[in-house]
């Protein structure tokens, strides 16, 4: 089977939309989100608004004033989760170049011998590799300029800031269990599972680039799931209903690692407005549950 939709116009999504059934109070902020937003996208927020997927019916009371309040919502989330990985990702970053450059000198990414399998030490040297030559930062032209007979990469602590926290994340995974520093940093996350920060950390970078990407995070079920600890060192939650697969999880976990990095985030506080602002988002749509501020986690 081909695909054979064609383009149409403005005009003719506007009156495609009002056929199925939703409401459309205001043409022309209708019109101004079509034109600067699109369609498709827009589309992700109003999926759940249909009766009939085949048909795209829609259900009694569908508008598209819904629409625009979902995907301003889902835009200032995003903004809020990339806030926050921040923190944990320099803070992520840091430890790692302290603890391995303390133990294993400080060009210790070009020792094989801390990697669980060569193949995937491979991968992540090429990818840093590629990263720190893409890279314009000052401190890594200067290295270039000044150590032209040095082959290796630049010590952690310059290769390191130049990565992603994708690539940190498969640095750390990838380290030999047995290496007591892998342990050390998860502890200084208050983990006591080197297991369990690998799992946070691969799940982090997967939220990290839906919202870096502007994809949607509203209803979205998550191709990478945290374990969920029954119990924790650090204030954690009652894990019993709540779905691996929803973004709530993932914004638990990462609120947990930053009581470490930054114990007076306003995390919870600027969620909970976000809810108050847009209140026709319902907290289940995206996992939480109606008591969520007050699990240790968020309090």
């Amino acid at each position: 089977m081909r695909y054979s939709k064609p383009a149409i116009t403005i005009k003719a999504q506007l009156l495609q939309l009002k056929s199925r059934g939703m409401s459309i109070s205001d043409h022309a902020e209708a019109r101004h989100f079509l034109r600067t937003v699109g369609y498709y996208r827009l589309a992700g927020y109003w999926w759940t608004m249909q009766s009939n997927a085949e048909t795209h019916r829609f259900r009694r009371g569908s508008s598209f004033k819904r629409v625009i309040q979902r995907y301003n919502f889902d835009r200032e989330l995003r903004l809020i989760a990339l806030n926050m990985i921040e923190r944990v990702e320099v803070g992520l970053r840091t430890q790692m170049i302290y603890q391995l450059s303390l133990a294993h000198q400080p060009h210790w990414l070009e020792d094989e011998t801390l990697a669980k399998t060569r193949g995937n030490w491979i991968k992540n040297r090429n990818s840093i590799t590629e990263e720190v030559r893409r890279s314009k930062e000052q401190f890594i032209l200067e290295h270039k300029a000044k150590y032209t007979e040095d082959e290796r990469l630049p010590p952690s602590w310059k290769s390191l800031e130049v990565v992603s926290l994708g690539t940190l994340s498969k640095v750390y995974r990838n380290m030999k269990d047995d290496l007591p520093e892998k342990a050390t940093i998860a502890t200084g996350f208050q983990l006591d599972d080197y297991k369990t920060l690998s799992n946070w950390l691969h799940a982090i970078a997967l939220l990290r680039n839906v919202s870096a990407h502007h994809c949607r995070l509203f209803q979205r079920t998550m191709e990478i799931w945290p374990r969920l600890p029954r119990r924790l060192p650090g204030p954690w939650m009652n894990t019993r209903n709540v779905d691996t697969k929803s973004v709530y999880a993932h914004l638990c976990c990462l609120q947990y690692l930053l009581h470490t990095i930054s114990p007076n985030n306003r995390f919870p506080d600027r969620l909970e407005q976000l809810f108050l602002d847009y209140p026709q988002v319902r907290h289940r749509e995206l996992g939480f549950p109606a008591n969520w501020q007050q699990q240790p986690v968020w309090r």
